[in-house]
Protein backbone atom coordinates (compact mmCIF):
# COMPACT_ATOMS: atom_id res chain seq x y z
CA UNK A 1 0.00 0.00 0.00
CA UNK A 2 1.38 3.36 -1.03
CA UNK A 3 1.25 5.94 1.76
CA UNK A 4 0.35 8.72 -0.65
CA UNK A 5 -2.60 6.67 -1.84
CA UNK A 6 -4.12 6.81 1.61
CA UNK A 7 -7.14 8.86 2.50
CA UNK A 8 -8.76 10.57 -0.47
CA UNK A 9 -5.61 10.63 -2.57
CA UNK A 10 -5.19 8.24 -5.45
CA UNK A 11 -1.86 6.69 -6.38
CA UNK A 12 0.94 8.67 -7.97
CA UNK A 13 3.91 7.97 -10.19
CA UNK A 14 6.23 5.54 -8.43
CA UNK A 15 3.26 4.50 -6.32
CA UNK A 16 0.97 2.78 -8.81
CA UNK A 17 0.70 5.90 -10.95
CA UNK A 18 1.87 6.30 -14.51
CA UNK A 19 2.27 2.57 -15.01
CA UNK A 20 -1.36 1.95 -14.05
CA UNK A 21 -3.22 4.52 -16.04
CA UNK A 22 -2.67 7.42 -13.68
CA UNK A 23 -0.04 9.76 -12.38
CA UNK A 24 -2.20 12.79 -11.71
CA UNK A 25 -3.97 13.79 -8.55
CA UNK A 26 -6.40 16.44 -7.39
CA UNK A 27 -4.24 17.19 -4.36
CA UNK A 28 -0.67 18.15 -3.63
CA UNK A 29 1.56 15.14 -3.06
CA UNK A 30 2.88 16.98 0.01
CA UNK A 31 -0.10 15.83 2.06
CA UNK A 32 -0.15 12.50 3.95
CA UNK A 33 -2.66 11.18 6.45
CA UNK A 34 -6.39 10.60 6.77
CA UNK A 35 -7.05 14.09 5.34
CA UNK A 36 -10.78 13.76 6.09
CA UNK A 37 -12.97 15.36 8.73
CA UNK A 38 -16.42 14.19 9.79
CA UNK A 39 -18.61 14.34 12.88
CA UNK A 40 -21.16 11.64 12.12
CA UNK A 41 -23.10 9.84 9.39
CA UNK A 42 -26.09 11.18 7.49
CA UNK A 43 -28.53 9.29 5.33
CA UNK A 44 -30.18 10.82 2.28
CA UNK A 45 -33.17 9.23 0.63
CA UNK A 46 -33.08 7.84 -2.91
CA UNK A 47 -36.79 7.83 -3.64
CA UNK A 48 -39.71 9.37 -1.83
CA UNK A 49 -40.04 9.37 1.95
CA UNK A 50 -43.55 10.80 2.34
CA UNK A 51 -42.78 11.86 5.89
CA UNK A 52 -40.38 14.50 4.56
CA UNK A 53 -40.65 14.59 0.76
CA UNK A 54 -43.12 15.55 -1.93
CA UNK A 55 -41.28 14.06 -4.89
CA UNK A 56 -38.86 11.35 -6.00
CA UNK A 57 -35.41 12.75 -5.22
CA UNK A 58 -32.16 11.80 -6.91
CA UNK A 59 -28.67 12.04 -5.39
CA UNK A 60 -25.31 12.70 -7.08
CA UNK A 61 -21.88 11.90 -5.67
CA UNK A 62 -19.42 14.25 -7.40
CA UNK A 63 -15.73 13.41 -7.69
CA UNK A 64 -12.68 14.06 -9.84
CA UNK A 65 -11.03 11.08 -11.51
CA UNK A 66 -7.34 10.66 -10.82
CA UNK A 67 -7.03 7.97 -13.50
CA UNK A 68 -7.40 7.58 -17.23
CA UNK A 69 -9.01 4.20 -17.76
CA UNK A 70 -12.18 2.14 -17.77
CA UNK A 71 -14.31 2.29 -14.63
CA UNK A 72 -15.60 -1.23 -13.95
CA UNK A 73 -17.23 -1.02 -10.51
CA UNK A 74 -18.35 1.27 -7.69
CA UNK A 75 -19.03 0.59 -4.01
CA UNK A 76 -21.54 2.94 -2.30
CA UNK A 77 -23.00 2.75 1.22
CA UNK A 78 -26.72 1.94 1.21
CA UNK A 79 -28.43 2.34 4.57
CA UNK A 80 -31.61 0.59 5.63
CA UNK A 81 -33.18 -0.66 8.83
CA UNK A 82 -36.53 -1.96 9.94
CA UNK A 83 -36.12 -0.45 13.39
CA UNK A 84 -35.55 3.27 12.79
CA UNK A 85 -37.79 5.30 10.52
CA UNK A 86 -36.34 7.30 7.67
CA UNK A 87 -34.01 4.65 6.23
CA UNK A 88 -36.06 2.31 4.04
CA UNK A 89 -39.54 1.33 2.97
CA UNK A 90 -40.51 -1.91 1.23
CA UNK A 91 -37.69 -3.57 -0.64
CA UNK A 92 -35.68 -0.38 -1.11
CA UNK A 93 -36.77 0.18 -4.67
CA UNK A 94 -34.90 -0.20 -7.93
CA UNK A 95 -31.83 2.02 -7.89
CA UNK A 96 -30.42 3.23 -11.19
CA UNK A 97 -26.80 4.35 -11.00
CA UNK A 98 -25.61 6.47 -13.91
CA UNK A 99 -22.12 7.78 -14.49
CA UNK A 100 -22.57 11.28 -15.89
CA UNK A 101 -20.10 13.88 -17.11
CA UNK A 102 -19.96 17.27 -15.44
CA UNK A 103 -21.84 20.18 -16.99
CA UNK A 104 -18.66 22.26 -17.09
CA UNK A 105 -20.14 25.23 -15.25
CA UNK A 106 -18.78 26.77 -12.09
CA UNK A 107 -21.50 24.94 -10.14
CA UNK A 108 -20.30 21.55 -11.46
CA UNK A 109 -23.71 19.88 -11.79
CA UNK A 110 -24.63 16.59 -13.48
CA UNK A 111 -25.03 17.18 -17.21
CA UNK A 112 -27.56 14.46 -17.91
CA UNK A 113 -25.10 12.90 -20.37
CA UNK A 114 -24.67 9.30 -19.18
CA UNK A 115 -21.53 7.33 -20.00
CA UNK A 116 -22.74 4.15 -18.31
CA UNK A 117 -25.75 2.82 -16.41
CA UNK A 118 -26.34 -0.04 -13.98
CA UNK A 119 -29.39 -1.05 -11.97
CA UNK A 120 -29.42 -2.42 -8.41
CA UNK A 121 -32.73 -4.08 -7.53
CA UNK A 122 -34.21 -4.12 -4.04
CA UNK A 123 -31.26 -3.11 -1.82
CA UNK A 124 -33.12 -4.02 1.37
CA UNK A 125 -33.95 -7.58 0.39
CA UNK A 126 -30.51 -7.98 -1.20
CA UNK A 127 -29.23 -7.23 2.29
CA UNK A 128 -25.82 -5.72 1.48
CA UNK A 129 -25.05 -2.24 2.79
CA UNK A 130 -21.82 -2.01 0.78
CA UNK A 131 -22.38 -3.83 -2.53
CA UNK A 132 -19.78 -3.78 -5.30
CA UNK A 133 -21.81 -2.72 -8.33
CA UNK A 134 -20.36 -3.44 -11.78
CA UNK A 135 -20.93 -1.80 -15.14
CA UNK A 136 -21.68 -4.26 -17.95
CA UNK A 137 -20.06 -1.82 -20.37
CA UNK A 138 -17.29 -0.04 -18.42
CA UNK A 139 -16.94 3.62 -19.46
CA UNK A 140 -13.59 5.22 -20.25
CA UNK A 141 -12.65 8.15 -18.01
CA UNK A 142 -10.13 10.96 -18.40
CA UNK A 143 -7.72 11.81 -15.61
CA UNK A 144 -8.45 15.17 -13.99
CA UNK A 145 -12.08 15.35 -15.12
CA UNK A 146 -15.08 15.71 -12.79
CA UNK A 147 -17.78 13.02 -12.92
CA UNK A 148 -21.04 12.29 -11.14
CA UNK A 149 -22.58 9.04 -9.94
CA UNK A 150 -26.30 9.76 -10.05
CA UNK A 151 -28.58 7.53 -7.95
CA UNK A 152 -32.25 7.52 -9.02
CA UNK A 153 -35.05 5.30 -7.74
CA UNK A 154 -36.79 4.02 -10.87
CA UNK A 155 -39.20 1.71 -9.01
CA UNK A 156 -42.83 1.82 -10.12
CA UNK A 157 -43.74 3.36 -6.76
CA UNK A 158 -40.69 5.05 -5.21
CA UNK A 159 -42.80 6.27 -2.30
CA UNK A 160 -43.53 2.68 -1.27
CA UNK A 161 -40.02 1.37 -1.93
CA UNK A 162 -37.04 3.55 -1.16
CA UNK A 163 -33.63 3.38 0.48
CA UNK A 164 -30.95 5.72 1.80
CA UNK A 165 -27.38 6.48 0.85
CA UNK A 166 -25.05 7.15 3.77
CA UNK A 167 -22.43 9.89 3.74
CA UNK A 168 -20.04 11.46 6.21
CA UNK A 169 -21.60 14.45 7.97
CA UNK A 170 -20.15 17.70 9.21
CA UNK A 171 -22.60 19.35 11.61
CA UNK A 172 -21.13 22.75 10.84
CA UNK A 173 -20.06 23.05 7.23
CA UNK A 174 -16.48 24.03 6.51
CA UNK A 175 -15.36 26.00 3.48
CA UNK A 176 -13.95 23.99 1.86
CA UNK A 177 -15.66 20.94 3.33
CA UNK A 178 -12.41 18.96 3.52
CA UNK A 179 -9.07 20.42 4.64
CA UNK A 180 -6.93 19.54 1.60
CA UNK A 181 -9.48 19.19 -1.20
CA UNK A 182 -11.67 21.68 -3.09
CA UNK A 183 -15.43 21.09 -2.91
CA UNK A 184 -15.55 20.68 -6.69
CA UNK A 185 -13.66 17.38 -6.30
CA UNK A 186 -15.80 15.64 -3.67
CA UNK A 187 -19.40 16.54 -2.83
CA UNK A 188 -22.99 15.32 -2.51
CA UNK A 189 -25.71 16.92 -4.64
CA UNK A 190 -29.48 16.53 -4.79
CA UNK A 191 -32.09 17.02 -7.51
CA UNK A 192 -34.96 18.73 -5.76
CA UNK A 193 -38.66 18.75 -6.48
CA UNK A 194 -38.21 21.65 -8.90
CA UNK A 195 -35.95 19.47 -11.04
CA UNK A 196 -32.84 21.54 -10.34
CA UNK A 197 -29.55 20.16 -9.02
CA UNK A 198 -27.69 21.73 -6.13
CA UNK A 199 -25.30 20.87 -3.31
CA UNK A 200 -27.19 18.92 -0.67
CA UNK A 201 -27.87 21.23 2.28
CA UNK A 202 -31.27 20.32 3.70
CA UNK A 203 -31.26 20.76 7.46
CA UNK A 204 -29.14 23.89 7.15
CA UNK A 205 -25.53 24.52 8.01
CA UNK A 206 -24.34 20.97 7.41
CA UNK A 207 -22.19 19.39 4.72
CA UNK A 208 -21.87 15.86 3.38
CA UNK A 209 -18.95 13.89 1.94
CA UNK A 210 -19.41 10.80 -0.27
CA UNK A 211 -18.51 7.33 0.96
CA UNK A 212 -17.47 5.65 -2.27
CA UNK A 213 -14.96 3.30 -3.89
CA UNK A 214 -14.18 3.48 -7.63
CA UNK A 215 -12.46 0.49 -9.27
CA UNK A 216 -10.71 0.62 -12.66
CA UNK A 217 -10.07 -2.15 -15.16
CA UNK A 218 -6.29 -2.14 -14.62
CA UNK A 219 -6.65 -2.66 -10.86
CA UNK A 220 -6.31 0.99 -9.87
CA UNK A 221 -8.83 2.41 -7.44
CA UNK A 222 -9.67 5.62 -5.63
CA UNK A 223 -12.36 6.93 -3.31
CA UNK A 224 -13.30 7.93 0.22
CA UNK A 225 -13.52 4.81 2.41
CA UNK A 226 -13.99 6.21 5.91
CA UNK A 227 -17.45 4.99 6.91
CA UNK A 228 -18.07 6.78 10.21
CA UNK A 229 -17.03 9.79 12.26
CA UNK A 230 -17.44 9.37 16.00
CA UNK A 231 -17.73 12.96 17.09
CA UNK A 232 -20.99 12.83 19.08
CA UNK A 233 -20.76 14.04 22.65
CA UNK A 234 -23.58 11.91 24.09
CA UNK A 235 -22.86 9.86 27.17
CA UNK A 236 -22.05 6.44 25.66
CA UNK A 237 -18.32 6.03 26.15
CA UNK A 238 -17.56 4.60 22.73
CA UNK A 239 -18.79 7.69 20.88
CA UNK A 240 -17.33 10.37 23.09
CA UNK A 241 -14.34 12.36 21.84
CA UNK A 242 -11.33 11.46 23.97
CA UNK A 243 -9.73 14.01 26.33
CA UNK A 244 -6.20 15.35 25.91
CA UNK A 245 -5.07 16.65 29.29
CA UNK A 246 -2.20 15.79 31.62
CA UNK A 247 -1.59 12.02 31.46
CA UNK A 248 -4.49 11.61 29.02
CA UNK A 249 -3.72 11.95 25.32
CA UNK A 250 -4.15 10.60 21.80
CA UNK A 251 -1.79 9.60 19.03
CA UNK A 252 -1.52 8.13 15.54
CA UNK A 253 1.02 5.31 15.36
CA UNK A 254 2.23 4.33 11.89
CA UNK A 255 4.89 2.61 9.82
CA UNK A 256 5.78 4.44 6.62
CA UNK A 257 5.37 2.61 3.31
CA UNK A 258 5.99 3.60 -0.29
CA UNK A 259 9.21 5.55 0.17
CA UNK A 260 10.72 8.10 2.54
CA UNK A 261 8.71 11.22 3.38
CA UNK A 262 10.00 14.61 4.48
CA UNK A 263 7.41 16.58 6.44
CA UNK A 264 7.48 20.17 7.64
CA UNK A 265 4.13 20.50 9.41
CA UNK A 266 1.30 18.49 10.96
CA UNK A 267 -2.39 19.39 11.14
CA UNK A 268 -5.06 17.89 13.40
CA UNK A 269 -8.73 18.51 14.13
CA UNK A 270 -9.33 19.19 17.85
CA UNK A 271 -11.33 21.26 20.31
CA UNK A 272 -10.47 23.09 23.53
CA UNK A 273 -13.19 22.62 26.16
CA UNK A 274 -11.53 24.20 29.21
CA UNK A 275 -8.36 25.99 30.24
CA UNK A 276 -6.12 28.19 28.12
CA UNK A 277 -2.89 26.26 27.52
CA UNK A 278 -1.84 25.31 23.98
CA UNK A 279 -1.93 21.90 22.38
CA UNK A 280 1.43 20.24 21.72
CA UNK A 281 2.08 18.03 18.67
CA UNK A 282 5.08 15.73 18.90
CA UNK A 283 6.57 13.65 16.07
CA UNK A 284 8.66 10.82 17.46
CA UNK A 285 10.05 7.40 16.66
CA UNK A 286 8.27 4.44 18.20
CA UNK A 287 11.05 4.21 20.77
CA UNK A 288 10.14 7.71 21.97
CA UNK A 289 13.00 9.60 20.31
CA UNK A 290 11.80 13.15 19.61
CA UNK A 291 12.10 14.27 15.98
CA UNK A 292 10.17 17.53 16.17
CA UNK A 293 7.40 19.25 18.07
CA UNK A 294 5.49 22.48 18.38
CA UNK A 295 2.50 24.00 20.15
CA UNK A 296 -0.59 25.79 18.90
CA UNK A 297 -3.52 27.65 20.44
CA UNK A 298 -6.79 25.83 19.75
CA UNK A 299 -10.06 27.76 19.51
CA UNK A 300 -12.71 26.91 22.10
CA UNK A 301 -15.60 25.41 20.14
CA UNK A 302 -19.29 25.08 20.98
CA UNK A 303 -20.17 21.64 22.36
CA UNK A 304 -23.63 20.10 22.70
CA UNK A 305 -25.13 16.64 22.25
CA UNK A 306 -24.16 16.51 18.58
CA UNK A 307 -21.58 19.23 17.92
CA UNK A 308 -18.07 18.52 19.14
CA UNK A 309 -16.75 22.00 18.36
CA UNK A 310 -13.53 20.83 16.72
CA UNK A 311 -11.45 22.83 14.24
CA UNK A 312 -8.29 22.28 12.24
CA UNK A 313 -5.00 23.58 13.64
CA UNK A 314 -1.50 23.24 12.21
CA UNK A 315 1.97 23.11 13.76
CA UNK A 316 5.04 23.93 11.69
CA UNK A 317 7.96 21.83 12.89
CA UNK A 318 11.22 23.59 13.85
CA UNK A 319 12.98 21.75 11.02
CA UNK A 320 11.81 19.30 8.33
CA UNK A 321 11.63 15.69 9.53
CA UNK A 322 12.37 12.70 7.31
CA UNK A 323 10.14 9.69 7.95
CA UNK A 324 11.88 6.62 6.53
CA UNK A 325 9.98 3.86 4.79
CA UNK A 326 9.67 0.73 6.89
CA UNK A 327 10.21 2.65 10.13
CA UNK A 328 7.66 3.25 12.88
CA UNK A 329 6.62 6.68 14.16
CA UNK A 330 4.02 8.38 16.32
CA UNK A 331 2.16 11.70 16.10
CA UNK A 332 1.32 12.47 19.75
CA UNK A 333 -1.14 15.13 20.97
CA UNK A 334 -0.81 16.42 24.54
CA UNK A 335 -1.68 19.38 26.73
CA UNK A 336 -1.08 20.41 30.36
CA UNK A 337 -3.43 19.17 33.08
CA UNK A 338 -4.92 22.67 33.46
CA UNK A 339 -6.48 22.46 30.00
CA UNK A 340 -8.70 19.90 28.29
CA UNK A 341 -8.59 19.37 24.53
CA UNK A 342 -10.66 16.69 22.79
CA UNK A 343 -10.69 14.89 19.47
CA UNK A 344 -12.37 11.89 17.85
CA UNK A 345 -11.54 9.32 15.20
CA UNK A 346 -12.72 8.16 11.79
CA UNK A 347 -13.53 4.50 11.15
CA UNK A 348 -11.99 2.82 8.09
CA UNK A 349 -14.21 0.66 5.91
CA UNK A 350 -11.93 -2.36 6.29
CA UNK A 351 -14.63 -4.89 7.20
CA UNK A 352 -17.08 -3.32 4.74
CA UNK A 353 -14.98 -4.16 1.69
CA UNK A 354 -13.46 -0.75 0.92
CA UNK A 355 -10.02 -0.99 -0.62
CA UNK A 356 -6.90 0.31 1.08
CA UNK A 357 -6.60 3.10 -1.50
CA UNK A 358 -9.61 4.83 0.09
CA UNK A 359 -8.19 5.42 3.59
CA UNK A 360 -4.91 5.69 5.48
CA UNK A 361 -3.44 2.21 5.89
CA UNK A 362 -0.04 2.77 7.48
CA UNK A 363 -1.27 3.10 11.06
CA UNK A 364 -4.10 3.60 13.51
CA UNK A 365 -5.27 5.86 16.31
CA UNK A 366 -4.67 5.21 20.00
CA UNK A 367 -5.63 6.95 23.24
CA UNK A 368 -4.34 7.00 26.79
CA UNK A 369 -6.96 7.34 29.53
CA UNK A 370 -4.23 7.74 32.12
CA UNK A 371 -3.58 4.01 32.46
CA UNK A 372 -1.74 3.30 29.20
CA UNK A 373 -2.05 3.40 25.43
CA UNK A 374 -4.66 1.33 23.59
CA UNK A 375 -6.69 1.31 20.40
CA UNK A 376 -10.00 3.17 20.28
CA UNK A 377 -13.21 1.55 21.57
CA UNK A 378 -16.05 1.44 19.04
CA UNK A 379 -19.46 -0.24 19.08
CA UNK A 380 -18.55 -1.86 22.39
CA UNK A 381 -15.34 -3.34 20.97
CA UNK A 382 -12.27 -2.32 23.00
CA UNK A 383 -8.77 -1.73 21.63
CA UNK A 384 -9.93 -1.41 18.03
CA UNK A 385 -7.24 -0.57 15.46
CA UNK A 386 -9.45 0.26 12.49
CA UNK A 387 -9.53 4.02 13.14
CA UNK A 388 -7.43 7.10 12.39
CA UNK A 389 -7.12 10.52 13.92
CA UNK A 390 -8.24 13.39 11.74
CA UNK A 391 -4.78 14.49 10.67
CA UNK A 392 -2.36 15.10 7.85
CA UNK A 393 1.31 15.85 7.38
CA UNK A 394 2.52 18.53 5.01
Amino acid sequence: MCWLAAGILASLTGCGGAGSGGGTTQQSRNFDGSQVNADDLANVVVGWDKATDTCNRAISQRWRSTYAGRLVAVRPFFQFTGVNSGYAIGNGGTIQVQLEVDDGTGNHLPSGVALATLVYDHPVTAGNHWPLLTFSSPPSLEAGQIYHLVFTNVAADPSANWVSLDHLLMWDANAPNQPTLPDSDLAVLERGCNGAWGVYNRGGGHSLTPILELDFEDGSSQGQGYIQGYGQTVTAGWVNPKPISGTKGVREIFTVSGGDRTVSAAAVRVNRTSGASPLTLRVEKVDGTLLGQGSVAVPAGLVNASHNGESWVKVTLPAPVTLATGQGYRLVLSSPADTVHTTHVLEKGISSGYKSTTYFTDGHAEFNDGTGWKGWDLWGQPNYTGTDLQFYFE
